[in-house]
């Protein structure tokens, strides 16, 4: 009985410490502005791949930044960002992260990929202090790689984008 009674104590003291602490996912399609934002072109919905991304279809959206907003509604605090990036054989994204238009960090360039909508976890390296009611800005482009011939030229990735998580 002892026996059980100390396992019990030191699991109890053992997951103290391993408490995870508060997680937020903010998907790429709850973000509330998309559009008509000085500075960028437009993004758009890309609701069978859940993301946001840009209309390269567009010439002039290729190789400019979208951007997307939201307000951060969570509790106040210090938070590892991690980016969630679809990857395209047709170019390598960059993207940025803004808090209050002030800028955070960016991810450089998806890996190269031959496989379509792979998902790329991007963790930024450093915690980010975010306060609830700031605004959270993701900043996506439409590039080419050159790889993939379309028309009289290359296909443009589209900047595809899932989610952003902030972990404690």
């Amino acid at each position: 009985m002892i026996k059980f009674l100390i396992s019990i104590l030191l699991l109890t003291f053992l997951s103290s410490f391993c408490y995870c602490q508060p997680t937020y996912t903010l998907e790429a399609l709850s973000f509330e502005k998309f559009t008509n934002i000085e500075g960028y072109v437009n993004g758009y919905q890309d609701t069978r791949r859940k993301c946001l991304a840009v209309n390269a279809g567009r010439v002039a959206y290729r190789d400019k930044y979208a951007a997307a907003q939201t307000t951060f509604k969570g509790k106040s605090g210090k938070y590892k960002l991690s980016l969630t990036t679809l990857l395209e054989d047709d170019g390598e994204s960059t993207y940025k992260i803004k808090v209050n238009n002030k800028y955070i960090g960016e991810v450089i360039k998806n890996e190269v990929s031959e496989k379509n909508y792979k998902e790329q976890i991007n963790p930024l390296p450093n915690k980010v202090r975010i306060k609830n009611g700031d605004t959270i800005m993701i900043e996506f482009m439409a590039v080419t790689n050159g790889k993939i011939p379309e028309g009289n030229g290359t296909a443009y990735a589209r900047g595809r984008w899932r989610r952003l998580e902030l972990t404690k």
